[in-house]
């Protein structure tokens, strides 16, 4: 007979796969447009965001590479640049259920733990295949010393899989503002800046040019 478990973590990976892109019309536009407004008034009136170098993006598939030092993050990410950005996240934080109704509306990739994870790069691939943003944290999570962390595979094998250009993201002054386990947010001037775009085809093949973008990210 057929093992039910099996057959669930297929049916599983078939919806997660459609997951990100389904749903996206004018409603769903309409409300991330609202939220990223919100977002980017909270954000320049509180935190004074600094913009020097974030330009207008191009069209097309492209990776934001940021560093992560703080939850705050991916919400000043999204309410700067001028095209709307997919995110992955660790799945734990996807699931909290005061910020889960955020995470759908936004579309969100959750990351599991373990070998699951490749289905949030998968995921990945369609959006960048649809011609949109996706926004990859290199490090996987927030440093908590605010050290730039090790960069994981996952935005090497994006690029790579995808064609799409990899742009470094600096984002500082996030950690003073709110740091991992603390629940009071302080004031704090932040700054963004966006790199010259990376070519992953410049990187020669295999592994070696793999883990060559990832250090130079």
């Amino acid at each position: 007979s057929a093992d039910p478990s099996r057959a669930s973590r297929s049916m599983n990976e078939g919806e997660r796969l459609t997951d990100p892109l389904r749903g996206i019309g004018p409603r769903n536009e309409a409300i991330v447009a609202a939220l990223r407004g919100t977002l980017a008034f909270v954000s320049r009136t509180l935190f004074q965001v600094s913009l020097a170098d974030v330009r207008p993006l191009p069209p097309g598939p492209l990776i934001l590479a940021p560093n992560h030092r703080s939850f705050l993050d991916p919400l000043v990410v999204g309410s700067v640049v001028d095209r709307r950005p997919f995110f992955l996240m660790h799945a734990r934080y996807y699931h909290n259920p005061a910020i889960h109704w955020f995470c759908r509306a936004t579309r969100c990739i959750p990351v599991e733990d373990g070998p699951d994870n490749r289905l949030a790069l998968r995921d990945g691939q369609r959006v960048l295949e649809s011609g949109r943003v996706l926004c990859v944290f290199p490090a996987g999570t927030i440093s908590l010393h605010g050290n730039l962390g090790p960069a994981q595979p996952g935005v090497a094998w994006l690029a790579r899989k995808t064609g799409a250009p990899v742009y470094p993201t600096w984002i500082g002054g996030t950690r003073e503002a709110l740091q991992k386990g603390k629940a009071r947010l302080r004031f704090s001037r932040v700054t963004m800046r966006i790199g010259e775009p990376l070519d992953p085809k410049s990187f020669g093949p295999g592994r070696k040019g793999s883990e060559l973008l990832s250090d130079t990210v």
